[in-house]
C-alpha cells in the first residue's frame, strides 16, 4: 500500500487540478461511474470532461467502456507487482 501511494503521488504531480478532481470522484465510486454522472458531479462541461477522460485513459489511469448512450468510466488499479487490471464492470 505504501508503494501504491508513492506511485499515486508521483502521478498526481503531472495531473491538472480538474483531472485530480475526476480521479477523486472515481476513487469514491469504485464500481465506476457513467460519464454523464462525472459531468454532473464535477460541474464541468461535457466537452471538458470528455477531453480529460481521453487524456486519463491514454495515461492508463482509467478505462472507458461503452454503456448505453454514454460511457462507464472505471479507475484502474495502480501496478503493485501483478499486471492484472480491474475487471470490466457495468455491463448492461
Amino acid at each position: 500500500v505504501g508503494s501504491e501511494m508513492c506511485i499515486r503521488d508521483s502521478i498526481y504531480t503531472i495531473l491538472t487540478p480538474e483531472e485530480k478532481f475526476i480521479i477523486r470522484i472515481l476513487e469514491e465510486n469504485e464500481e465506476g461511474l457513467k460519464q454523464s454522472e462525472i459531468v454532473k458531479k464535477s460541474k464541468l462541461s461535457k466537452v471538458k470532461v470528455s477531453r480529460m477522460i481521453k487524456r486519463l485513459e491514454g495515461s492508463g489511469l482509467i478505462s472507458k467502456y461503452p454503456y448505453g448512450m454514454t460511457n462507464k468510466i472505471v479507475l484502474e488499479k495502480l501496478p503493485n507487482g501483478d499486471s492484472e487490471k480491474k475487471s470490466k464492470k457495468g455491463n448492461q
